[in-house]
């Protein structure tokens, strides 16, 4: 939801719903209309809550919130490359490890 929000908001009369703000007013919400839940829907996508029907939870293994962080965080562990250090940078660790440990004698 966040990466979509940093790439901004539309400023179109759809974009907007005016219509519908005047419509609902102060007095009441949004959540229920179908315009805002579309909304939603291209904004949220959960990565480890199934949102799909009870029946696909089922036939895709029941899977908990737990059993999918895990599998993401396997994901994420077995596929991160991290990257590298420049030499500079290493070089500067090397003597401020040595400047904390002190030298060996």
């Amino acid at each position: 939801m966040m990466a979509s929000m940093l790439e901004g908001f539309g400023t179109g009369e759809e974009d907007i719903a005016m219509e519908l703000i005047k419509k609902v007013g102060h007095e009441s919400d949004f959540m229920g209309n179908k315009a805002t839940v579309d909304t939603m829907k291209k904004m949220w996508h959960p990565r480890l809550t199934d949102v799909t029907p009870y029946a696909n939870w089922v036939s895709n293994g029941s899977k908990d919130i737990v059993q999918r962080a895990h599998e993401e965080a396997e994901r994420i562990r077995a596929s991160h490359k991290p990257e590298q250090l420049h030499e500079s940078v290493k070089k500067e660790i090397g003597v401020l490890l040595k400047k904390a440990v002190g030298s060996p004698k």
